[in-house]
């Protein structure tokens, strides 16, 4: 069964750092803000920060960590200042309900 993380595991995470192997660099996570979650659905972003110059594309890397399993993630890039890159990912699931 694939793992998918929630809100808390990113929350639980700020100013931590998650790997992505398959392109040798870290990425800390900035922030995690709730963008509108209900009941029924769960809606947040979170942005990571990597280091310049290495840019990395819009697509799904492999995260890896200490403590949780290895799950795939979809990021976009969206900024950039002195301190590293900026990428975001967008999170928008329905809850199941609990039997």
């Amino acid at each position: 069964m694939e793992y998918y993380p929630d809100q808390t595991f990113f929350s639980q995470r700020l100013g931590q750092t998650l790997r992505l192997p398959q392109v040798g660099l870290s990425l800390e996570v900035v922030s995690c803000e709730d963008k509108g979650s209900t009941a029924a659905q769960s809606i947040f972003s979170v942005i990571l920060r990597g280091p310049r110059p290495h840019y990395l594309p819009q697509r799904t890397y492999r995260i890896e960590g200490d403590g949780f399993e290895p799950f795939d993630l979809f990021i976009v890039p969206v900024g950039h200042d002195p301190q590293g890159i900026y990428y975001e990912a967008f999170f928008n699931r329905l809850l199941l309900p609990s039997s």
